[in-house]
C-alpha cells in the first residue's frame, strides 16, 4: 500500500487556486479541501446538501451529526415561521 503525502507544498497550493478551490457561491462553490484530500484512518462523508444544491465534504462522524442537526433545526425554523405568519395573515 502506498502512503499518501498529506503535506501541502507550493505546487499544490497553486494548483488549487488554479482549480478555483475555495470560491463559489451555492452549487458552483468549490470547497478548499475534499474528503480526498486528507489521508485518514478515519472515516469522512459527503452528503449533498439540497438548499445549497451542492456536496457538502465532512470530515468527521461528529461534523456529519452537526451537519444533520443544523438541517433539521433550518427545517424546523422555516415550517414554524411560515405557520407563524399563515396564521397572522388569517387574523386580519
Amino acid at each position: 500500500m502506498s502512503k499518501r503525502s498529506n503535506g501541502l507544498t507550493e505546487a499544490k497550493i497553486k494548483k488549487w487556486i488554479k482549480e478555483g478551490r475555495g470560491n463559489g457561491h451555492g452549487p458552483k462553490y468549490k470547497p478548499w479541501l475534499t474528503a480526498r484530500d486528507v489521508a485518514s484512518k478515519g472515516r469522512s462523508h459527503r452528503i449533498f446538501g439540497h438548499k445549497s444544491r451542492r456536496i457538502h465534504h465532512l470530515f468527521s462522524d461528529l461534523e456529519l451529526a452537526v451537519f444533520l442537526v443544523l438541517i433539521g433545526v433550518t427545517r424546523q425554523l422555516i415550517s414554524v415561521s411560515s405557520f407563524h405568519y399563515s396564521k397572522k395573515s388569517h387574523l386580519n
